[in-house]
């Protein structure tokens, strides 16, 4: 059907896509509380991702398009429906675009599966110099179900994925140093509740005992996980006294709030690559030997940010040009590279990536 064909319907917004400005204004749109003001704060952002990415997709690869939207009631239930339409050259391979960080661009590659992660329903028609309809449903009342499929039977599958992890993309690699079979360096990724605790720790030397010390480290971590940053940097500082000690740097996300916080002793690192600049401030200290009095920082998180964290066998400043480099690639392969690539051939190097998405 010709674009120009396409009207409004009843309780149907349709908004024209040509270029970013008009993708930010239909997102600010759509966050309006009153064009969905049944759907809680996680739901809105979700639902503004959606449209971000679909509005994205159209500019790169279609040049113009449109995304429609409208509400679904039904016995008990409230779905956002949204179309994205464009007459571009279509999607040779679906397959193939579903696949996480496929992409033809320097993006980001996460455009439609991300969306079909958010979704609670997701399908997709193209053919081949006739354009694409990408369809996407979010329920924000009633139970949920996510189902994924398009004009592909073989492609046709169920999705038991929470929509909230799509929220961010984490990516992490801990490497020895040359010589040695095991790192020193320890990384722990953890969720609980509503948040998201990223840290990394270095123990003083190398080789076997700090690999032994690093597993303590960890399992402590995950075993008494808490937003109370400071209370667990505490505990770890108590059961290393005796020990060869360790750097340890803590990043917690809060996920309804959007925010994050950092605490860090010693020479580990933590900074956002992509977005505003901020760099976490880790006090001088080695937990087990000398606990410094605490530094916690804190800020707000937006869609697009990039933030690393680091041991010091990386450089921080190498390390960020590079996260800069590479933003467009999964934070798993980034993780790894930067490690290969920047590892410090005298020492364990490990790394955290953490893309927010929301």
């Amino acid at each position: 059907m010709p674009l120009q064909e396409i009207k409004s319907k009843p309780e149907t917004t349709v908004f024209m896509i040509s270029d970013m400005a008009d993708v930010q204004i239909t997102v600010s749109r759509i966050n309006n509380p009153l064009f969905i003001k049944e759907a809680s704060a996680i739901d809105r952002s979700l639902i503004g991702t959606m449209v971000s990415e679909l509005g994205t997709n159209i500019i790169k690869y279609a040049g113009r398009g449109l995304i429609r939207m409208a509400q679904a009631k039904g016995d008990g239930t409230l779905d956002i429906e949204m179309w994205a339409e464009d007459k571009g050259p279509g999607i040779a391979n679906i397959a193939l675009a579903m696949k996480d960080h496929f992409t033809t661009g320097n993006t980001l590659g996460l455009g439609l599966p991300g969306v079909r992660r958010m979704a609670d329903h997701f399908s997709i028609q193209s053919e081949q110099e006739d354009g694409t309809i990408v369809y996407a449903r979010k329920r924000i009342k009633g139970s949920k179900r996510a189902v994924f499929s398009d004009k592909t039977p073989s492609m046709k599958e169920y999705v038991p994925v929470e929509a909230i992890h799509a929220m961010w993309d984490i990516g992490s690699h801990n490497r020895p140093m040359p010589g040695e079979y095991v790192s020193g360096d320890c990384i722990s990724i953890v969720e609980f509740g509503p948040y998201l605790l990223l840290s990394i720790a270095d123990v003083s030397g190398h080789g076997l005992k700090a690999h032994e010390l690093s597993a303590i480290i960890s399992t402590y971590i995950q075993e008494n996980v808490s937003r109370d940053l400071a209370g667990l940097m505490t505990g770890l500082h108590k059961i290393l006294v005796g020990t060869l000690g360790a750097a340890v740097g803590f990043l917690l996300i809060d996920i309804p709030a959007q925010t994050f916080q950092y605490l860090g002793v010693g020479n580990t690192g933590a900074n956002r690559c992509v977005g505003e600049p901020w760099k976490g401030v880790s006090r001088d200290g080695v937990l087990g030997q000398r606990l410094p009095g605490f530094y916690a920082q804190a800020g707000f998180l937006k869609n697009g940010d990039v933030f690393s964290m680091w041991s010091d066998g990386i450089s921080d400043h190498a390390g960020s040009n590079f996260v800069k480099t590479h933003v467009y690639e999964s934070s798993e392969k980034i993780a790894h590279d930067l490690v290969a690539e920047l590892g410090k051939a005298h020492d364990d190097a490990s790394c955290i990536i953490f893309k927010w998405l929301a």
